[in-house]
């Protein structure tokens, strides 16, 4: 895999970082998981399908919280989804719900529906490696 080289003047954000990535790399990080829940892949399968599950249903309550302007609720989504899919081994996951949920007057209310938004595309990415992990 290629090193991501950037100006110094210039800080990727979390989106800049997935995107150039996510060409390369899935979401989910195997090792990870392994370390986190063992390396039983019935294990794997049946955290895969809660995970998958957990999403669907997160997803369109996380939208509507977003659309809605319901601060306190994407605070409360981005603080399940981090506690709940942990154990899949996203590395960008928990550094992006603890930015929605403990950052939004640092970052400003435009960059945090940003992050917001990146949230629900990482989400849908995700769910769909996880019914690709499924399906093999």
């Amino acid at each position: 895999m290629d090193t991501l080289a950037y100006p110094p003047s210039f800080i990727p954000t979390f989106f800049d970082v997935v995107a150039a990535s996510a060409k390369d790399e899935p979401l989910v990080q195997l090792e990870n998981v392994v370390e986190f829940i063992g390396d039983d892949p019935d294990t794997h399968r049946q955290v895969f399908a809660l995970s998958r599950d957990l999403i669907e249903a997160t997803l369109p309550e996380l939208r509507e919280a977003m659309t809605k302007g319901d601060h306190p609720a994407v605070c409360r989504i981005a603080h399940r989804a981090r506690g709940s899919l942990g154990m899949l081994g996203v590395p960008h996951l928990q550094q992006m719900t603890m930015e929605i949920e403990y950052n939004r007057d640092e970052l400003g209310l435009a960059h945090w529906r940003q992050r917001c938004q990146q949230l629900c595309e990482m989400l849908e990415n995700l769910r769909k490696e996880l019914s690709g992990y499924l399906a093999a």
